[in-house]
């Protein structure tokens, strides 16, 4: 069993119980699908706990390995954990040119291929466009956002018209 600490941290339990067998050792193995796991870390018989305090955004899939003293295994399921990507400060992003109405070129880092929320307000504090980017992978992204169809400078809402 597992799940996720609020510092993002993953944490593993496991009890087992076994056929006479005695064992001799745990292994994690860890992944960034089920299909491609390899060993994290090896834990003493009487161990029943570990955890990974930095994993990556994203998925990451456990499983248990119980070495018995006889030279058997026994694998548990695969586990899947997920940590979330952290907001994204606006120390790395660049958008340009700035002003303008047409077409606004915006440019960000990502630490992983996980998608991004990008919003554009008017000086109102409306939102007057949102859109999803799914990075092919980490480092720079570069989008276009269409600016042409909107009203230049703020729309005023109803209740905003007056004298």
């Amino acid at each position: 069993d597992g799940y996720v600490r609020a510092d993002e941290a993953h944490v593993l339990r496991w009890d087992v119980l076994t056929e006479g067998g005695r064992i001799s050792r745990f292994v994690v193995e860890v992944g960034e699908s089920p299909e491609e796991l390899t060993i994290w870390q090896s834990f003493s018989a009487d161990s029943r706990e570990a955890v990974r305090e930095k994993p990556p955004v994203g998925s990451s899939f456990y499983r248990l390995r119980v070495q018995m003293e006889d030279g058997s295994e026994i694998h548990s399921s695969v586990l899947e954990l997920r940590r979330a990507a952290p907001e994204a400060g606006l120390k790395q992003l660049e958008a340009f040119p700035n002003p303008t109405t047409g077409e606004l070129t915006v440019r960000f880092v990502v630490s992983s291929a996980e998608p991004v929320s990008l919003s554009i307000w008017n000086a109102l504090g409306q939102v007057v466009i949102e859109r999803s980017v799914e990075p092919s992978e980490k480092g720079w992204v570069e989008t276009q956002l269409h600016l042409g169809e909107l009203p230049a400078g703020p729309v005023p809402s109803a209740g905003d018209a007056g004298g």
